[in-house]
């Protein structure tokens, strides 16, 4: 996983193009990338697993000050990931 390739998507998702959230974005990246790896979720340099850390940072950020539950296809994608993880790492 390239850290600047998902900066780039969640920016182009959040609609910002200005650099000067980029630090405060790629900390909440990386704190993503350690709350999937705490659930199981192992995040992969593939297509689908940058994407998945893109929508879930994209999600955090647009919901920092909220409490409200994670997505149902964010969900859906991690339960997925995590079966997965299990099928092939046993």
């Amino acid at each position: 996983m390239n850290l600047d390739d998902v900066l780039r998507i969640v920016k182009q998702d959040l609609m910002i193009k200005s650099d000067v959230r980029d630090d405060y974005l790629k900390t909440i990246i990386k704190s993503c990338e350690s709350e999937l790896n705490g659930k199981g979720v192992r995040i992969n340099n593939t297509v689908e697993d940058t994407l998945l850390l893109a929508d879930y940072s994209a999600f955090r950020y647009r919901h920092r000050t909220d409490d409200v539950p994670v997505p149902q296809n964010i969900q859906l994608r991690i339960q997925n990931k995590k079966l997965w993880g299990r099928l092939y790492n046993d």
